[in-house]
């Protein structure tokens, strides 16, 4: 017997973001295990084109924060909020401290925040008229298990939160400590209704442990679809690297890697 499950994830159109590439791969997949997928995302911004994926999509309105911010303040919408406000004179202490009461509170818990209403009120609309036997939500960002951990309390379904990023726990975290402390209070309410959390690596499973103990977690490590990146070919028997990520420009260094192998090819 097939099982559903509703998968709530904001990333899901982008052609490379890894966690519309995760996502995708998840649906396009899952049925081989039984089960029946509906995905809750926001609408694509451009035509996107599935690769007759077999699934369910349900896309709610979303209002982007910033945008929302720039249309009350009279700013261009195709313009950073920082440049126009020293374009306009403002000074840069002024808006130093602006971006520091956006970053700190008005983008809490993440820039998405603006997302939770309109996918909560649609899920709660799928949940009253299918039945579903799991929840899967998946961050980056956040909003994706605020929705999911409401939906979990009001309909009581299993529910799994997959951290493709760790949450306060992430490497590139950015925040001051008093927001670390209140986001982390936040994050242990949040996923604390959670059967299972997942993420994508053994060392980031155990750290997740140190502030989720009684918590089941499992690593379910990224991967990639050998029908669309190597074209069906199989792999060879010399040495392959394979990376499943992305390479984020000034914040990684691939100079070591490239080193080493040149170290072996001589």
């Amino acid at each position: 017997m097939i099982k559903k499950v509703l998968i709530i994830s904001y990333y899901y159109f982008q052609e490379t973001e890894i966690g519309s590439v995760r996502i995708r791969g998840l649906v396009k997949y899952i049925k081989n295990y039984g089960w029946e997928p509906t995905v809750l995302t926001v609408a694509p911004q451009e035509e996107f084109h599935l690769a007759k994926q077999e699934s369910n999509i349900i896309c709610s309105d979303y209002v982007d924060l910033t945008q929302q911010f720039k249309a009350k303040v009279g700013l261009a919408k195709d313009k950073s909020v920082e440049n126009q406000f020293l374009q306009s004179k403002i000074k840069q202490r002024s808006v130093t401290w602006a971006k520091r009461l956006w970053n700190e509170v008005i983008a809490y818990p993440d820039p998405m925040i603006n997302w939770y209403t309109p996918a909560l009120s649609e899920g709660k609309k799928l949940l009253e008229s299918k039945h579903f036997d799991a929840i899967i939500s998946s961050s980056s960002p956040v909003t994706s298990h605020l929705v999911a951990s409401t939906l979990k309390d009001q309909y009581d379904i299993p529910w799994i939160a997959d951290l493709r990023d760790l949450w306060t726990q992430n490497h590139g975290y950015q925040h001051s400590v008093l927001r670390k402390f209140r986001e982390r209070c936040l994050e242990k309410k949040v996923l604390s209704s959670a059967e299972i959390l997942t993420t994508v690596s053994s060392p980031w499973a155990e750290k997740l442990k140190e502030i989720h103990p009684k918590k089941q977690i499992v690593a379910i490590t990224n991967g990639y679809d050998p029908q669309i990146l190597n074209n069906h070919q199989n792999l060879t028997k010399r040495f392959d690297i394979i990376y499943t990520g992305k390479v984020y420009r000034g914040e990684q260094n691939l100079r070591p890697l490239l080193q080493s192998l040149c170290m072996l090819k001589t």
